[in-house]
C-alpha cells in the first residue's frame, strides 16, 4: 500500500510543507545537566512525503496552533468533569501554551499563560476544592513559580516563587488539604509544601526542605493519605548526566506538612536508562527513565499503595526500552518485583511514561509513546523504530496485571521531522477521573488535517481519552433510548404511568454531560398507594472478584426514596420475577440505600462504589439498579424522584492474582456538579449497607459531592398528609 502511495508522490514541496518558523535561541546552562536547557529549534525537514490517509483512532487536535507545542499536561476538574485544561511548552513565545474546554474536550479555547515570563516545564494539579495549580520555570531559568486558577483555567493568578537559583524540572502534586512542589536544585532534589483550605485559599509554603542523600533529578512527587495534608513521596534517578545505567530512588515525608521532614533514601530499582539516553525516536533530545509516582488515598482495596512507573532498557544502548511498574504498600520502605506494562512482542522503544490514579475508582493508568508498529515498512520514512504512536493501558488489581495496550493516536509521528529542540519532550502529563484517562501528547501525524504546520512538521497537541474498564460499561445516560444491552422492567404494583425516563433538569441537572444526561424514575412508577419495583439491568458482564461498579445517584428532599443494587450470576438472564416483591435470579443484594426511609438517600450527587467478591471463577451475569419503594405512589408517603448517572463497571484485567477483599472507609469529598445552578453543602454521608450471601459480597464506599462554597443545607419540610400533591413531571417515557 505504501509503495503505491509513494509511487504517486513527487519531490515537489508544497507551500505548507515548506513553511519554516524562526528558530528560537538556545539557552546554554553549563553548570549541571539541566533539561530546561532550551536548544534551538531545528529547521523543518523538507523531504517528508508520507501523508496518512485517515485517522486510525478518534483524536481531537487540542492546540491547532502554529509552531511546536510539546512537553504537555492535561488536567480534569474534579468538581466539573466537562472542564479540561491542557498546557505545554510553547517555544519562541516565552509563555506557556494553555487551552481549556468546558464541553469535555469537544472544543477548546486557546491562548497563553505566564505570557512573556515563562521558559518551560509546566506541570499542573487540580484539587477537590477546584484549585488548579501550575508550576513552571521562569524565562531566566532561575525561579520555580506557581500560579493558581480558580475559574477552570480561564485566568491565573500572579506567580508565587517557590525556589530560586540553579533549578530544573519541577513537579507538582495535591493532597487532602495540601499542595507540594519538588525540583532539582544544584544537582539534588528539594521540596516545599503549602496548606490549602478552600477555593483560592492556600499558603504560605513551608520552608524549603533538603531531601536526605537526594542527589539526582528527573523524577516526580505524589501525596498520599495521612496527617498534615497527606504523606509525601519524591522519586528521582542518579546518575542522571549520561546514557546509563542509573538507579531510581525515593524519599518519604511521613507527616506531610508537619515538622518531621523527609526520611532516608530508599532504592526502588535499577535501570539501564540514564538521564540522557539517546534512542532513534528521541535521537536529538534523548530520554530519561522518567520515574513517576501516584499514591492511592481513595480508601478502596488498595488504599495507601504507591505506584511507581519508569523506563528500562533490556540491554544498555540496544534501544529496546520498556515501561515497568513497581508498587509499595508500606510507605515506600520496600518495593514489589517489577511488572511490565507494555505488551508488545517487539524489540522497539516505549518511552516517556506517565502514571495517573483515578481517585473515584482506584484504577491506575499509564500512557506512553510507543514505536512497536514502526518496522521500517509501516512508518513514515522506511527507518525502523524512529516513528512513535501514543498508547495507554490500566490496571484494576493494584498493578498486578494490565489491560491490553490500546493505541490512542491517529497515526505515526516523527520527532526529527518536527524540528522541535526537545523532540517529543521530557514528559507527558495525564489525569484520570471517573473511569477515564485523559491524555495529551505531541503529534505531527496530522491525520485529521487540522495541524496548521502540515503533516510531519511541527507538533500540535492531540487527545483521545482511554476508558478505564475491562468491561464495556461506562454509561452517562445521555440518551436512554440508546442503551444497547440494558433492560428496563417495571414490576410495580399497581403499575403506574411512568417507567425509567430521561432526566428532567427542571428537577435537578445531571452530574456530568448535558443537563438531562441521566436516567430517572419517580413516584408515578406505581399508582395510588403501591410498591415500586422498577428494574434497570446492565448488559452482561464478566463477574470477577475485585470487579467494581461505581455510579452517582441523588434524590430530592421531599419524600424518602430507596435504591438497591442487585446481582445475578446466571449469565444473560433477565429474570426478576413477576411481582413487586420478587427478585428472580437477582438474589444477591449488594447495596441498599435508605432501606428504613429515614432520609439517608443523598440530596446531592453522591458516588457509590460496589466491589464484587465471593463469586466463583468464569462467572457471567448482570448487575441491576432496583428502584424499590414501599408505601409509594401519588397517595403514598414514600418515593419522589431519583436520578442515576455515570455508571461504570470495571473488571480486573488479564489474570489477576487473588487479593483479599478490603472494606473501604466512607469519605466525603467537596466537588461540584457540572451544570447545577444552585449550590449545596454536603449532607451527612449516606449509610450504605452490603448484604452478604453465600455466593457474593460487596464492599461499598459512598462519597458525597457538593460545591466548595458553603450555603445553607436544604431543609426537609414536614411530610404532608398522604393526599394527591404536585410532583416533578417527567417527559413522556420512551
Amino acid at each position: 500500500m505504501l509503495a503505491t502511495v509513494f509511487a504517486f508522490l513527487t519531490p515537489t514541496i508544497s507551500t505548507l510543507h515548506a513553511q519554516v518558523l524562526a528558530a528560537t535561541e538556545g539557552i546554554n546552562v553549563p553548570e549541571l545537566p539541566r533539561k530546561c536547557i532550551k536548544p534551538k529549534e531545528r529547521a523543518v525537514k523538507p523531504i517528508d512525503l508520507f501523508t496518512p490517509l485517515t485517522c486510525l483512532e478518534p483524536v481531537v487536535n487540542v492546540s491547532a496552533t502554529a509552531g511546536n507545542q510539546a512537553e504537555s499536561f492535561v488536567n480534569v476538574n474534579p468538581t466539573n468533569t466537562n472542564n479540561l485544561v491542557a498546557t505545554s511548552n510553547n517555544p519562541g513565545t516565552a509563555s506557556i501554551f494553555r487551552a481549556y474546554s468546558t464541553d469535555a474536550g469537544a472544543t477548546w479555547t486557546r491562548g497563553t499563560i505566564a505570557t512573556g515570563v515563562a521558559c518551560c516545564d509546566g506541570q499542573a494539579a487540580w484539587d477537590t476544592f477546584g484549585n488548579l495549580f501550575l508550576v513552571y520555570i521562569n524565562n531566566t531559568l532561575n525561579h520555580i513559580n506557581v500560579i493558581l486558577s480558580t475559574d477552570g483555567g480561564v485566568t491565573f493568578s500572579a506567580p508565587v516563587t517557590a525556589g530560586t537559583g540553579p533549578i530544573d524540572q519541577p513537579s507538582i502534586a495535591v493532597g487532602n488539604g495540601s499542595v507540594w512542589v519538588d525540583w532539582n536544585q544544584n544537582g539534588s532534589m528539594v521540596a516545599r509544601g503549602a496548606p490549602v483550605t478552600g477555593l483560592g485559599v492556600w499558603g504560605p509554603f513551608n520552608a524549603q526542605q533538603a531531601i536526605p542523600s537526594a542527589t539526582g533529578s528527573f523524577g516526580g512527587i505524589a501525596v498520599g493519605p495521612g496527617p498534615g495534608g497527606g504523606k509525601v513521596i519524591v522519586t528521582y534517578q542518579n546518575p542522571y548526566g549520561d546514557e546509563g545505567p542509573s538507579t531510581i530512588y525515593a524519599n518519604v515525608d511521613a507527616d506531610g506538612l508537619g515538622a518531621g521532614g523527609f526520611g532516608p533514601r530508599v532504592t526502588v530499582s535499577d535501570t539501564n536508562v540514564g538521564g540522557f539516553d539517546f534512542i532513534p525516536a528521541q535521537s536529538e533530545r534523548s530520554i530519561d527513565a522518567e520515574a513517576g509516582v501516584v499514591w492511592d488515598a481513595t480508601g478502596g482495596p488498595f488504599n495507601n499503595r504507591i505506584y511507581l512507573v519508569y523506563t528500562d532498557e533490556t540491554v544498555a544502548e540496544n534501544n529496546d526500552t520498556d515501561i515497568f511498574m513497581r508498587t509499595s504498600s508500606d510507605d515506600g520502605a520496600t518495593w514489589s518485583a517489577r511488572v511490565r506494562v507494555n505488551d508488545d512482542a517487539t524489540t522497539r522503544s516505549q518511552f516517556l511514561p506517565y502514571v495517573a490514579l483515578d481517585p473515584t475508582t482506584g484504577t491506575v493508568a499509564v500512557g506512553f509513546h510507543d514505536c512497536r508498529n514502526d518496522d521500517g515498512v509501516n512508518g513514515t520514512n522506511m527507518i525502523p523504530n524512529d516513528d512513535a504512536e501514543y498508547y495507554g493501558t490500566f490496571s484494576t488489581d493494584g498493578g498486578a496485571t494490565w489491560a491490553p495496550n490500546q493505541r490512542l493516536s491517529g497515526g505515526f509521528s516523527n520527532a526529527t521531522a518536527s524540528g522541535n529542540g526537545i523532540d517529543f519532550g521530557d514528559y507527558v502529563g495525564l489525569s484520570a477521573l471517573m473511569g477515564k484517562l485523559y491524555t495529551l501528547w505531541a503529534d505531527n501525524a496530522n491525520c485529521d488535517g487540522t495541524n496548521p504546520n502540515g503533516t510531519l512538521h511541527q507538533f500540535d497537541l492531540y487527545t483521545n481519552p482511554l476508558m478505564l474498564s475491562c468491561s464495556p460499561i461506562n454509561e452517562g445516560f445521555d440518551d436512554i433510548t440508546n442503551l444497547p444491552g440494558w433492560f428496563m422492567i417495571n414490576h410495580s404494583e399497581p403499575l403506574g404511568v411512568t417507567n425509567w425516563f430521561q432526566g428532567n433538569n427542571a428537577v435537578f441537572p445531571a452530574f456530568d454531560g448535558a443537563p438531562t444526561a441521566y436516567i430517572a424514575a419517580n413516584f408515578n412508577n406505581t399508582a395510588d398507594v403501591g410498591t415500586i419495583s422498577n428494574w434497570l439491568l446492565t448488559p452482561v458482564v464478566n463477574l470477577v472478584n475485585g470487579s467494581v461498579l461505581t455510579f452517582y445517584t441523588r434524590t430530592t428532599p421531599l419524600f424518602p426514596d430507596r435504591l438497591q443494587v442487585r446481582m445475578s450470576t446466571n449469565g444473560s438472564s433477565t429474570n426478576v420475577g413477576t411481582t413487586s416483591t420478587d427478585v428472580g435470579d437477582f438474589t444477591n443484594l449488594l447495596l441498599d440505600i435508605n432501606p428504613t426511609y429515614d432520609d439517608q438517600y443523598p440530596h446531592v450527587w453522591t458516588l457509590f462504589t460496589v466491589t464484587i467478591s465471593g463469586v466463583p471463577a468464569a462467572t457471567t451475569g448482570r448487575l441491576a439498579f432496583r428502584y424499590f419503594v414501599e408505601n409509594a405512589g401519588p397517595n403514598g408517603t414514600h418515593a419522589d424522584y431519583i436520578g442515576v448517572d455515570r455508571a461504570v463497571y470495571t473488571g480486573p484485567c488479564g489474570t489477576p492474582t487473588p487479593t483479599p477483599t478490603a472494606t473501604a472507609t466512607p469519605t466525603a469529598t467537596a466537588t461540584a456538579t457540572a451544570t447545577a445552578t444552585a449550590t449545596f453543602t454536603p449532607t451527612p454521608t449516606p449509610t450504605a449497607t452490603a448484604t452478604a450471601t453465600a455466593t457474593a459480597t460487596a464492599t461499598v464506599t459512598p462519597t458525597a459531592t457538593a460545591t466548595a462554597t458553603p450555603t445553607p443545607t436544604p431543609t426537609i419540610p414536614p411530610r404532608p398528609t398522604p393526599t394527591p400533591r404536585p410532583r416533578p413531571t417527567p417527559p413522556p417515557r420512551p
